[in-house]
């Protein structure tokens, strides 16, 4: 399956990054004084390696920084971007440029395996029928096949969107879908430990703890989650990353728009028999999960499209950008129940037709000054200008900070959470993290503070916490293999 993108031809490929000037002092004759780029490492280039994804974060000084986690963040993007290899799944094409649609129309990222191919939801659940070898690469991966209304599932399943969520419908009516992927080092483990199944988990001895990435070393085990948006005339495809995807559609109640899995009609794939059919489908928000050296808590990048939702801060009326056309907040919406912002659809209540009102809320005692990191950014975006990848921001990175360090650990104490016991000098998460509350506006949607307790808000670490196998042992902060089967 193709990956269709309006991307134009890179000139990028001898791009080197220029920092900024500053003016020089009046009436001076000195030299403006260089000032140094967020990311100084920051690359896009076949020749510096760039298609390599990073083991482990590069730290700039004695201790770690938000910057230095934002900056592997951004790395790491470029890197499970890159155009995949013909015949391998999760293997950059060395030969390609960065941007670049490749032979076989798909980027690194889209070649790993689908949950539900690591985890097969049968009585018989193992995803290597025909033996381990080349396990990995059987099949090539063909394209995005997204069945999930939620990050946790869909109407037909029961599931909702992240508890306590449910739904995203977008401005032009149609739901927004969910994959969930995880790379070779992850299935791999869940292969070698046959944790793919649900008896053999019930009788697991110990917590998982699968081996980090490193430098010179394995790459450690990621997990993705992505969430697409059904494009239509009213959207411009040059804009988004996109492509064609297969579509497993959901019923609806065609009276009043409320889901109804017996009786109801298709809400996206009118007139199909079995509610199938293929829809170019634009990427909004984009989950990278990586458990890289000395961050046992795994670090938690999270990239929306630019153009998903303002800004609102807290007591303040959202940022609204006249010149912007909004995928989930309308400007002209007025008042009403469908214009409550962030609410719960199922809590006010409202049909799944009917757009949702987001906008991307903000409490300045929470992290917010590590939110959308301009400086880091708007370094990135100029490297990437002239691909798709121009119009993506990373919201955050969210980190394990030492619990024992009292400044770091204050948002957190704060919400009467504490990391740290000073009289058994242990620690439930052995890490604070910063910024405490970080949320994608397509996936976390109603848990981003202004309707929950800051403490219930979204937090990676917070709600990753309490992944688990069957048995109740630790999943090394991942859901994914309570979905294993038979359960």
């Amino acid at each position: 399956m193709k990956v269709f993108r309006f991307v134009p031809v890179l000139l990028l490929a001898a791009l080197v990054w220029l920092p900024f000037s500053q003016p020089a002092l009046a009436q001076t004759s000195q030299p403006a004084l260089a000032q140094t780029p967020a990311c100084p490492n920051a690359t896009i280039l076949k020749e510096n390696n760039a298609y390599n994804i990073p083991h482990e974060v590069e730290l700039r000084g004695a201790e770690p920084t938000q910057k230095d986690f934002d900056c592997f963040s951004w790395q790491s993007l470029v890197a499970l971007s890159w155009p995949a290899t013909e015949n391998e799944n999760g293997v950059p094409d060395t030969d390609a440029e960065f941007g670049e649609t490749g032979e076989r129309g798909l980027v690194v990222w889209q070649t790993y395996k689908g949950w539900e191919s690591v985890f097969p939801q049968n009585d018989e659940p193992n995803p290597c029928p025909n033996g381990t070898d080349n396990c990995w690469n059987t099949p090539l991966a063909g394209g995005e096949k997204l069945y999930m209304t939620s990050k946790s599932g869909g109407f037909l399943e029961g599931q909702v969107q992240a508890v306590p969520n449910a739904w995203l419908t977008d401005q032009n009516g149609q739901l927004t879908r969910y994959e969930i992927l995880v790379n070779k080092d992850e299935f791999e483990f869940v292969i070698d430990n046959e944790l793919y199944n649900g008896q053999i988990q019930k009788n697991y001895p110990n917590d998982i703890n699968m081996p980090p990435g490193e430098n010179e070393g394995p790459v450690g085990p990621i997990e993705l989650k992505a969430a697409w948006k059904i494009l239509t005339e009213s959207d411009e495809p040059s804009e988004y990353f996109s492509t064609r995807a297969i579509i497993k559609d959901t019923k609806v109640n065609p009276d009043n728009g409320y889901p109804q899995p017996n009786g109801g009609v298709y809400m996206t794939c009118k007139g199909t028999d079995n509610g199938i059919c293929q829809k170019p489908v634009g990427l909004v928000g984009f989950h990278i999960a990586h458990k890289v050296k000395g961050n046992p808590q795994w670090v938690w990048s999270t990239f929306e499209h630019k153009n998903n939702a303002p800004i609102q801060r807290k007591d303040q009326a959202p940022q609204v950008d006249e010149e912007v056309t909004y995928s989930y907040f309308n400007k002209d919406c007025g008042s009403g129940d469908k214009c409550k912002k962030n609410t719960n659809p199922r809590d006010i209540p409202i049909p799944v037709i009917t757009p949702n009102q987001i906008t991307r809320y903000l409490d300045p005692h929470y992290g917010v000054g590590k939110i959308l990191p301009e400086a880091v950014n708007s370094q990135w975006q100029k490297l990437l200008a002239g691909t798709v990848w121009e119009n993506y921001e990373l919201i955050s990175t969210q980190w394990p900070t030492d619990p024992k360090n009292e400044s770091e650990c204050k948002a957190l104490k704060n919400l009467g959470i504490n990391y740290y016991n000073t009289e058994t000098k242990k620690t439930f998460w052995q890490g604070c993290p910063t910024p405490p509350i970080l949320a994608n506006t397509t996936m976390e949607t109603y848990i981003q503070g202004d309707h929950v307790e800051p403490k219930y808000a979204s937090s990676c670490i917070g709600c990753h916490q309490y992944g688990a196998l069957l048995n109740g042992k630790k999943a090394d902060f991942s859901y994914l293999f309570s979905r294993a089967k038979p359960n």
